[in-house]
């Protein structure tokens, strides 16, 4: 049978593993599943990433990446590896 526990309860178990518990003693102490807490985790992290602010630093290194990409493409188009696997 699934549970349900409240933000609250989310929150302090996320609270506890950041201040150093580990997944399985929490799951021991209070008989959460650890995959429940590792969802809980990953939420929480993927919601961070959400809210951060991005700043000129990311930008500049997105563009540096894409233009990365965008010479590879070219390189591999122009090249033989490009009709080699067109080809098959």
């Amino acid at each position: 049978m699934k549970k349900y526990y409240s933000k609250e309860q989310q929150s302090e178990i996320i609270k506890l593993y950041s201040s150093g518990n580990t997944v399985t003693e929490l799951s021991n102490r209070y008989g959460i599943a650890r995959s429940t807490i590792y969802s809980w985790l990953n939420d929480s992290k993927n919601k961070k990433l959400l809210n951060r602010k991005i700043n000129m630093r990311d930008v500049i290194d997105l563009k540096q990446k894409c233009e990365q990409q965008e010479k590879i493409i070219e390189i591999l188009k122009n090249g033989d590896f490009f009709l080699s696997c067109v080809n098959l």
